[in-house]
């Protein structure tokens, strides 16, 4: 037993070091020169693109998202590398296919559908790159949010809150993706629906359910749904100020800052916050405060009381205290 489990470790460093020793012999090769600018300079990229060795591959994909909208001709040479296995490559042509724009959406919807959970998820970060021009891939996303691979599935998620309000349909979706069980596709819906906004208002109660969420990650992009949703979601946000869990009440501060236009109704809430026995509860609160700026001035003088009570955050909290105290001179 012991001599088998030696062996199977002296075979996984050589096979480390077998790769490692590839991508050295590949990429010390210094890249040749780009194709010069002109008219066949996309040409040129997409033939780098399609032979070059994969640090060719990846400074072909980045020329061509530099140009953006004038390398549309390259749409269905930078697909088919979404699914290039080589180091960079496929990210390289996903950013490439964003930055190009809607012309590059049906192909990219198209390939949602490939076999290879690969390029089905940079087919996804390329949409949601390109944002609300990207409407039309809204149902296909919203499929995908059903994906076998928990990677596509978060993709997909951001995908549609790259997209925002136009992808408010796919709301109730994202809301049973807030139970997945892989947190990065917890926290990507969670962000969504914060990013479709106002038009998201019935996943409040998710989100807030959301908020005691083991993981930390996840509580954040909670806080960021709610305050992003704004308004709608500021009668919630108030009593959570008062949960038994100090992560709420910290995440459910948090939210309050973000709302806009600011929620000055939570003012005095916030202020009865800085009282809180946990310091990562009053470091929200005073944030909050801060991120609602002016009309927030009722609580400068319990905010100044923190300077002397939490000197680590000193400077923080006279940011915020800087931040509220913005009134036009009388």
């Amino acid at each position: 037993m012991k001599r088998t489990l030696i062996l199977a470790v002296i075979a996984a460093v050589l096979l480390i070091a077998y790769w490692c020793i590839g991508v050295y012999r590949n990429w010390r090769v210094p890249s040749p020169a780009l194709p010069p600018d002109g008219p066949r300079r996309v040409e040129g990229l997409v033939g780098m693109l399609r032979d070059g060795r994969p640090r060719d591959r990846v400074a072909a994909a980045r020329a061509l998202a530099g140009m953006g909208p004038d390398a549309e001709a390259a749409v269905p040479a930078l697909v088919n590398a979404l699914g290039d296995a080589a180091l960079g490559v496929a990210p390289a042509a996903a950013w490439a296919l964003g930055e190009i724009g809607p012309a590059a959406v049906p192909a990219l919807i198209g390939a949602l559908g490939d076999e290879r959970s690969r390029v089905r998820g940079h087919a996804a970060e390329a949409l949601g790159r390109i944002g609300p021009s990207a409407a039309q891939a809204v149902a296909p996303l919203t499929r995908l949010l059903d994906d076998a691979e928990w990677s596509v599935r978060a993709k997909a998620a951001g995908a549609l809150g790259g997209i925002g309000k136009a992808a408010a349909p796919a709301a109730g979706r994202l809301v049973a993706l807030l139970g997945d069980a892989n947190v990065p596709v917890r926290a990507g819906a969670a962000e969504a629906l914060g990013r479709i906004g106002p038009d998201a208002r019935d996943a409040v109660g998710a989100l807030l359910a959301a908020l005691k969420d083991p993981q930390q990650l996840v509580r954040r992009k909670a806080a960021y749904g709610l305050g992003g949703i704004g308004p709608p979601a500021v009668a919630r946000l108030i009593p959570a100020l008062k949960d038994g869990d100090a992560a709420v009440r910290g995440a459910a501060a948090e939210a309050l800052g973000q709302v806009r236009p600011p929620a000055t109704e939570a003012v005095p809430h916030l202020q009865a916050a800085l009282k809180d026995t946990d310091a990562s509860v009053v470091a929200a609160a005073a944030g909050a405060l801060g991120r609602i700026g002016p009309p927030a001035v009722a609580a400068l003088q319990s905010l100044a009381r923190l300077l002397d009570t939490l000197v680590p955050t000193s400077y923080t909290v006279r940011h915020h205290l800087i931040a509220i105290d913005r009134r036009p001179a009388t």
